[in-house]
C-alpha cells in the first residue's frame, strides 16, 4: 500500500480494517454540555457545576461522569446516569441507618 492509497478519498482504509480487535461501539459516547444537560434532565444548571466542582470528593471524575475537551466541560450522560443512581442507593442504606440526615437542596 502506498501513502496515495491510505489518504485517497475512495480508499477503504480505516481503522476497523486495520485492527482486527478495533470495537467501535466502546468510541461512542453520549456526550452533553452542562447547560443542556441540566435543562434536559431537570437540573438546575448551578447544582450539576456543584457536582462537578466537587466531582474528585463525591466520586463523579473517579466514575468518568465529567469530560474536559480544551475549554469545554462535557458531561459523559450514561456515567452521570450510573453515578447518580449509585449514590442514591448508597445515600438511601445510610438513611435507612440512621447515619446521614436528608440533604439540603441546592
Amino acid at each position: 500500500m502506498t501513502y496515495k492509497r491510505l489518504y485517497d478519498k475512495k480508499s477503504d482504509f480505516t481503522r476497523k480494517n486495520c485492527d482486527p480487535h478495533h470495537d467501535s461501539s466502546k468510541l461512542r459516547r453520549r456526550l452533553a454540555r452542562v447547560a443542556d444537560f441540566a435543562e434536559a434532565n431537570g437540573f438546575k444548571e448551578r447544582t450539576i457545576r456543584k457536582y462537578i466542582f466537587e466531582g474528585a470528593r463525591n466520586g463523579l471524575l473517579d466514575a468518568g461522569g465529567v469530560v474536559r475537551m480544551g475549554g469545554s466541560v462535557l458531561i459523559d450522560v450514561d456515567a452521570f446516569e450510573r453515578w447518580l443512581e449509585a449514590t442514591t442507593a448508597e445515600w438511601v442504606e445510610k438513611q435507612k441507618a440512621g447515619v446521614v440526615a436528608a440533604p439540603a437542596v441546592y
